[in-house]
């Protein structure tokens, strides 16, 4: 436990006694032994609210957990003397008999004191806090009756008898503390107890007014009645199953899972070498010096978790060591790392070197700082990796990724600082191959004073379109941070990026050269022919002369538009019309409104009309868009200028 925390929630308990206290310095040692106790079943991470309760004093965490720390109030004095017994006063009148008050519990009898020295009197002294009640005393005479007198009030309570002592502390129940769908749509669950439940699938069919696949604020919608329910308790049966109960009244068996159901106090490097409990979560209790110790992380999974930066964490400053490795006959499995440091600043030396065997587990890292750590090692063929709030510091080198994965890797909320790094933060390894997405919005603005840059990744490495995922993603301008990823390829979607390149789908169409288009029948649209650049293109090509064509399998809406010279004989009317040729169907729509024009060609029929046209349309692969027009007067023939353009872009 944390001594200033200790020492803070001791003074805190001796303010709270007060003068109620019989023996400070002995409630100190009391109730320092009594929190270091509960500390070691439950981790005590912040200072409690304080309250006395029938002379015992109490403390209670936010959470719920309360610890009785012991009787302040001192033990009963001792029986004083008998007093002379006084006159007998005057007779009162006599008052109406009162009703009976209730009995107050005796107390029980005080030991005789010692008599006392005679001494003068002294001074009368303030009143004190009312004291326990001491022994009955033997009756006094018997007064003069007096009158019947009207009913009086009833009598005061009788004060009470002393508290029975405390029994033993009954087993800290489990709830759930965090309740969360996952960007997966998995209902995942935190209990009270540190164990981690995945629930399943829990995505409904879209409801009426659900609108985005049945999540909505404050709750769940399942199926297709668009009907809200939520998590309203969760217990475990007699198998020991986790069994959710929603708002509906319908249940969820989340089963006994396989997460850490029990938890284990590291405090050195020994209680992590050989074979470990993936049933276990391992809490680390201070920085662990790993020395030249491995972890070797088991096929069944394993669990780490800290304090928070600068509480917990592994250390190991030997030359050539590996801070996690797989077994080497076997597969490692899932990895989930939480609330600690990772330094491992040895020469050669690297954090990782794990191979899933494409069994499909995860590595995770949740609130986690890599401090200068030579390099962060290499993972293979696991499904995906999830990296959230964390922080590469002073590091010289990154991860390497190799061979299949089949979900990918995320980095979001995290950042590089320190900026020694001379190597790649994320570089492919041999066959990498992912086959979800990689996607984060690190912030890298710290990259490249040292010559390390962000990301080798290439096209190649990614089986879908849109995989090589950047969303905000602030980074240093004066470094390439990702020269084999054009912004421009299919396979990239970069948006609201500073110092990196963003993704820009569209392209345009420059008519370089004068074409005449040959009008064989009157009133008839003909696709335009001439010769011209592409230029802008993002997730576009040039198709069918001068098409522009959506080459991504993302479907897209996009704004057409652009403008174009023609000339033709005197008094022709002219209709410009925008298509769209749909590859799913292989035919042609017209998009936007046709625009007319009346050509006047002059004496020589070289003076030109310009027109300018647009339109709005959605576009799925290989859709493409193309600019038409029709002779509406005769079939004379119609020119088109070089310089005109049209373009498409993402809306």
């Amino acid at each position: 436990m944390d001594p200033k925390l200790l020492a803070t929630i001791i003074a805190v308990a001796k303010k709270e006694a007060g003068a109620q206290a019989r023996d400070l310095s002995a409630l100190e040692a009391s109730v320092e032994a009594k929190l270091k106790e509960f500390h070691r079943r439950s981790p005590i991470l912040e200072t409690p609210e304080f309250y006395v309760q029938k002379g015992y004093l109490h403390c209670k965490w936010q959470s719920g957990l309360t610890l009785n720390l012991g009787n302040i109030v001192g033990p009963e004095g001792p029986k004083g003397t008998t007093g002379t017994q006084g006159p007998q006063g005057v007779a009162g009148k006599n008052g109406l008999n009162g009703k009976d008050g209730r009995n107050g519990v005796d107390g029980k009898d005080g030991r005789d004191g010692k008599d006392g020295k005679n001494a003068e009197p002294g001074r009368d002294g303030k009143d004190g806090r009312m004291g326990p009640q001491g022994p009955r005393g033997a009756p006094g005479p018997v007064g003069l009756r007096g009158e019947v007198g009207k009913d009086g009030k009833d009598g005061e309570r009788g004060l009470q008898g002393p508290t029975g002592l405390d029994g033993e502390d009954g087993g800290d129940g489990v709830g759930i503390e965090k309740a969360w769908v996952d960007d997966n749509y998995h209902l995942t669950l935190r209990l009270t107890s540190g164990k981690v439940i995945d629930a399943g699938y829990v995505r409904g069919k879209p409801g009426a007014s659900s609108g985005k696949g049945g999540r909505v604020t404050g709750g769940y919608t399942g199926g297709g009645s668009g009907s809200n329910f939520y998590v309203t308790g969760a217990d475990y049966n007699a198998s020991d199953e986790l069994v959710i109960t929603n708002s509906n009244g319908s249940t969820i068996n989340a089963g006994r899972g396989n997460t850490a159901v029990k938890i284990l106090y590291i405090t050195e490097a020994s209680q992590l070498s050989g074979t470990l409990d993936s049933t276990v979560l391992y809490f680390l209790d201070g920085q662990i010096d790993m020395g030249t110790t491995s972890i070797v992380v088991p096929s069944g999974g394993l669990s780490l978790a800290g304090h928070g930066f600068g509480i917990s964490g592994l250390v190991s400053t030997e030359d050539n060591h590996t801070m996690f490795v797989t077994d080497g006959l076997t597969y490692s499995g899932d990895l989930f790392l939480t609330s600690l440091d990772i330094r491992c600043s040895g020469v050669g030396s690297k954090v990782f070197d794990l191979d899933n065997l494409e069994n499909f587990n995860a590595c995770e890292w949740s609130t986690v700082n890599f401090l200068s750590c030579t390099s962060l090692g290499e993972i293979k063929n696991y499904r995906q990796g999830l990296g959230r709030n964390v922080a590469w510091i002073s590091c010289k080198d990154g991860l390497t990724m190799t061979g299949a994965w089949s979900g990918g890797f995320a980095i979001v909320d995290s950042i590089v600082v320190g900026a020694p790094l001379t190597g790649v933060l994320f570089r492919a390894g041999a066959g990498l191959l992912i086959g979800g997405s990689f996607r984060s919005n690190i912030n890298i603005l710290g990259l490249g004073t040292a010559g390390g840059y962000f990301c080798d990744f290439a096209p190649a490495n990614f089986t879908l379109d849109a995989g090589f995922n950047l969303t905000g993603v602030r980074a240093n301008k004066a470094v390439n941070n990702i020269p084999n990823m054009p912004a421009s390829s299919t396979k990239a979607l970069i948006t609201g990026c500073t110092g990196i390149g963003n993704t820009y789908a569209g392209g345009a169409f420059r008519s370089t050269n004068q074409a005449t288009i040959t009008i064989s029948t009157v009133d008839t649209l003909y696709q335009i022919g001439n010769v011209g650049d592409f230029s802008e293109g993002y997730w576009f090509s040039k198709a069918n002369t001068n098409g522009l064509q959506l080459d991504s399998t993302q479907d897209i809406q996009v704004d057409v538009g652009g403008s174009m010279s023609f000339s033709g004989s005197t008094n022709r009317e002219i209709e410009v019309q925008l298509k769209k040729y749909v590859s799913s169907t292989t035919s042609y729509v017209d998009i936007g409104p046709v625009y007319l024009a009346t050509l006047n060609g002059g004496s020589t029929g070289t003076r030109a009309e310009n027109v300018t046209f647009a339109a709005t349309t959605g576009m799925s692969q290989n859709d493409r868009v193309e600019v038409w027009v029709k002779n509406v007067t005769d079939a004379t023939d119609i020119t088109v200028l070089a310089a005109g353009q049209f373009q498409v872009f993402e809306r």
